[in-house]
């Protein structure tokens, strides 16, 4: 078989009809996004409770009393020292992102909801703590950025996957023209074999069929009858 073989001309029909074909497959993406944008429960209320938490930590934040160690220069020295932080206005950045996002629920769309809370995730992530619980402070991106993974990824490509086995049409789940029907009939190479004749394979006196010829190996030639 040939590395490079070309592929075969496709007639006026079949370009037509892969162009149907693609045109058909478009159309029933465009339907299956459009069908799985709304939200579905548990959805909405899982939202809710994501924004519940961030504003929860941005009151925290906000009321909270943190020591923060800040540097400054003093005659071409930099040095250290410790400032009482009260109020940060990444706290209040945050709780307003949150209720933002807990409102986008209203419309009930996927993407509007999953841009909102990933836009808290990473301007709240800023948000200061205190020292006891700032190892905790991850979670303020990671709770709404899981939550924005698995309504967009779990649940509507699984919803897109699951519309478009539903409304696939019969000649795509079997492929353009049936599979075999671009290629060679299965039978076709039994009845071109049918039309040839065999040909006499030729034996030793014991009845034994000679072997092939080779380079090392020529088989004998056989004798021809001489009438005495």
């Amino acid at each position: 078989m040939p590395l490079l073989a070309r592929k075969p001309k496709l007639t006026p029909e079949e370009k037509r009809q892969r162009a149907k074909d693609s045109e058909t497959r478009a159309a029933l993406f465009r339907e299956a996004r459009s069908a799985v944008r709304t939200m579905r429960k548990p959805e909405p209320e899982r939202a809710l409770y994501v924004s519940a938490f961030l504003v929860a930590v941005a009151v925290y934040s906000f009321l909270s009393t943190d020591v923060e160690t800040l540097t400054r220069t003093v005659n071409h020295k930099t040095v250290s020292y410790e400032a009482t932080v009260q109020h940060p206005v990444a706290a209040v950045v945050l709780a307003v992102l949150a209720v933002g996002a807990a409102v986008s629920v209203y419309w009930k769309r996927r993407m509007v909801t999953g841009v909102a809370f990933m836009l808290t995730a990473a301007l709240g992530i800023g948000t200061p703590l205190p020292r006891s619980v700032h190892g905790y402070q991850w979670l303020i991106f990671l709770v709404p950025a899981g939550y924005v993974l698995w309504m967009l990824i779990f649940r509507m490509n699984k919803e897109q996957k699951d519309y478009l086995a539903r409304h696939r049409p019969a000649a795509a789940a079997t492929g353009a023209g049936g599979g075999r029907a671009k290629g060679r009939p299965a039978d076709q190479g039994q009845r071109r074999g049918r039309g040839k004749k065999a040909e006499p394979v030729a034996t030793l006196p014991n009845g034994r069929p000679l072997p092939s010829a080779s380079r090392r190996y020529t088989p004998p030639r056989p004798k021809a009858n001489v009438d005495k």
